[in-house]
This record gives structure tokens, sequence and C-alpha cells, in this order.
């Protein structure tokens, strides 16, 4: 992830990559506060919408 968000000067893709890693932990450890796991989803659903946009995808 680092090297595309360098690729496309977004360093916020960097932040949403740890925000998912973070997600995909606690999937398993479940310690995340149910509102801190919605922000996250919000987050990760935002910036795939935004890539769909930036690379003309289809949303699903």
């Amino acid at each position: 992830m680092a090297e595309i968000a360098r690729e496309l000067n977004d360093e916020n893709i960097n932040n949403v990559s740890l925000i998912a890693e973070g997600l995909h932990q606690n999937f398993y450890e479940d310690v995340m506060h149910p509102d801190t796991i919605k922000k996250g989803a919000k987050t990760i659903k935002q910036f795939v919408t935004r890539m769909c946009n930036r690379f003309t995808l289809p949303k699903n």
C-alpha cells in the first residue's frame, strides 16, 4: 500500500490501510468498541468509493 500511496501521491492510502488492518485483526481478537468498528467501516467504504471513482471502477 505504501508504494501505491507514493505513486498516487496520496498519504491517506496508508492511513486507510492501517484502519483496515486494525479491523481485520479485531475480527479475530474482538477488542474494539462497536462505535470504533462502525467509524472504521465508514472510512473504508468512503475510501473504496473514492478509488472506484478515481479509476472508474464499478461499485459493488
